[in-house]
């Protein structure tokens, strides 16, 4: 469960500081083609190949077996952040879909999108810190 936390973590960061950047270099259209996608798939496959090499720890097959058997989101993350985390990442993603869509809205629409979006990235900020750096989190020091 860490190891993933930790390769997710890292994979998002680093793909995701490449990829901002690019669409804001290149056009919004470069980025939605399909010869992009067909070139970035295999570079994010083999980029994650990598990180998980040098993130991974093994665990024994009995040992991971005998852990949790239900799938948690953030459990390394107190609950209140946690729910930071998730409304965050549903406002974020909801939002920015309906502002990609063609159809032109309304512009008070389009503004009160934008404001949700700035709140939420608030509240995601704070439980990034959470994830990344808090008491239990993915970038902690090892005692």
């Amino acid at each position: 469960m860490e190891s993933a936390q930790r390769i997710g973590a890292l994979g998002g960061l680093i793909i995701g500081g490449i990829l901002v950047p690019l669409t804001f270099i290149a056009n919004v259209e470069t980025v939605r083609s399909w010869c992009f996608w067909a070139c970035w798939m295999p570079f994010a496959y083999i980029l994650g190949a990598v990180i998980t090499m040098f993130t991974a720890k093994l665990g024994l097959y009995d040992d991971v077996r005998r852990g949790p058997r239900w799938w948690q989101i953030f459990p390394n993350v107190p609950a209140r952040p946690r729910r930071f985390l998730i409304v965050s990442g549903v406002v974020v993603i909801g939002a920015s879909i309906l502002l990609i869509l063609p159809w032109s809205s309304p512009l008070w629409l389009e503004i009160v999108l934008e404001l949700a979006i700035c709140v939420a990235g608030a509240f995601g900020l704070i439980g990034t810190w959470h994830l990344l750096f808090g008491a239990r989190g993915i970038f902690r020091r090892s005692s």
